[in-house]
């Protein structure tokens, strides 16, 4: 006899396009509940919760900044609330190259970029941890990086 499997809450940062979309569909299709996380576009958002549920997984769309903490706290109690405690995070929110050479590069699009791709991931990680050492549940974080770090390119230093 086959064991059921016991449906994980997992948040996906970035998750209504590229490689995030791509992971909260993978997680669906292991029958997951996925939070799907957009700064933007909030129709591609409830297209793949609509796919995930059809599925047969379990799929809510909040819209997230990853730079504000409190919008970062808004995301995890939804998640509880509909859910269950989140055990897995999938980091995929980032803000792509500028193109701008850092001698052009104004700090406004540094601090945008820094506070994305790095405060975002920080403080989406500090919110999982007391939930995944309260509830004792075997968790996961999943930070992303770039093909970029190895394939550098003209405008990408801040990337």
């Amino acid at each position: 006899m086959e064991k059921k499997k016991i449906a994980r809450t997992v948040i996906v940062t970035g998750g209504s396009s590229g490689i995030g979309a791509a992971c909260a569909k993978a997680f669906g299709q292991e029958g997951d509940n996925v939070v799907v996380c957009y700064h933007s576009d909030k129709d591609a958002a409830q297209a793949l919760c609509d796919a995930i549920i059809a599925d047969g997984g379990g799929a809510l769309a909040l819209k997230l900044d990853v730079r504000h903490e409190a919008e970062v706290e808004n995301v995890f109690d939804s998640a509880m609330r509909k859910f269950a405690t989140p055990q897995v995070l999938v980091n995929s929110a980032g803000l792509n190259m500028s193109g701008k050479k850092v001698v052009d590069m104004d700090k406004d699009t540094w601090d945008a970029l820094i506070d994305t791709d790095l405060t975002g991931a920080f403080l989406t990680c500090r919110r999982i941890l007391p939930e995944l050492l309260r509830s004792k549940l075997p968790g996961r974080i999943i930070n992303m990086s770039s093909i970029h770090a190895e394939a550098r390119r003209s405008g990408g230093a801040g990337y």
